[in-house]
């Protein structure tokens, strides 16, 4: 979702390439579109409270629930997005039909979600790993890796793949191709920064200093006179 909402740019270079075609096809991707936000925005309900418990474990110091709310969010937002895109595959011309009434519009519109139906759920990787990285303070190389994987890769397919092909289909194939792409950076990312935070946190609290000598206080005189030896940890 967060590449949807941030990267205009790049879906102006898409809305460009659907512009190309007649009136009907750009009618029948708008008509589609519509799908695009209801799905998004439930998808993206698992990412915010995936960025939320990794957050307050690694705060806790729970390495086990951060990797499992980690899991959890990336397999509930993946079910969930391969749940609606496949009612939406399946009542596709009745969802269309709120937006169209002509049978060629729907027609062309049903083509961007016979592919975007089996999308989804794969940009759960993408999304999920983002928040994750976020929960353990990392913001910026995410936001670098996402751009150059959901903005510039897709002006780059533009011009070339679509550009070959010239058809619907190899346009709209960007985005499981752009969300596959960049969800595996993202998971190498947050694994990798993961692994390092924990080893970092881990060996700052190996070593504790304690004083070598602490006062001891005698009560029959009434007066700190002597000195326990302490040894370091």
């Amino acid at each position: 979702r967060s590449s949807e909402r941030n990267l205009a740019i790049a879906n102006l270079f898409v809305q460009t390439g659907v512009n190309s075609f007649d009136a009907v096809m750009v009618s029948g991707n708008a008509a589609a579109a519509n799908a695009d936000s209801l799905i998004y925005n439930v998808m993206f309900s698992f990412y915010t409270a995936c960025a939320s418990f990794i957050g307050q474990n690694w705060g806790a110091g729970n390495k086990k629930r951060m990797l499992k709310s980690y899991r959890a969010s990336l397999t509930y937002a993946f079910i969930f997005g391969a749940i609606l895109g496949g009612l939406l595959l399946v009542f596709g011309p009745q969802f269309l039909s709120l937006f169209a009434t002509e049978p060629a519009v729907i027609d062309a519109g049903m083509q961007r979600i016979r592919i975007m139906a089996f999308s989804y759920a794969f940009s759960c990787f993408m999304d999920g790993s983002i928040a994750a990285s976020r929960g353990i303070g990392k913001s910026i190389p995410p936001t670098i890796i996402v751009i150059l994987g959901s903005c510039v890769f897709r002006i780059v397919w533009i011009y070339t793949v679509f550009a070959h092909f010239q058809t619907i289909s190899s346009l709209y194939l960007l985005y499981i191709f752009s969300w596959g792409i960049t969800g595996l950076a993202e998971t190498l990312f947050f694994v990798v920064s993961f692994k390092k935070i924990w080893l970092e946190n881990n060996h700052s609290h190996s070593v504790i200093y304690m004083p070598r000598w602490i006062p001891q206080f005698d009560w029959k005189e009434k007066q700190l006179t002597k000195r326990v030896k302490f040894n370091r940890n």
